[in-house]
């Protein structure tokens, strides 16, 4: 996951994530270790 640069200024949009249990596979298991690691808190502190 990778933060981009935009000029246009977005309203906030809930995000919703779903699958399987019984399909967690090596792609989803990578998916899922990127999103803990990721910095949430630098993303939605006020700057």
């Amino acid at each position: 996951l990778i933060a981009k640069q935009h000029n246009i200024p977005r309203d906030n949009v809930k995000l919703y994530l779903a699958w399987h249990k019984q399909q967690q596979g090596n792609a989803l298991s990578w998916f899922c270790q990127q999103l803990s690691n990721y910095p949430w808190q630098q993303v939605f502190s006020p700057s």
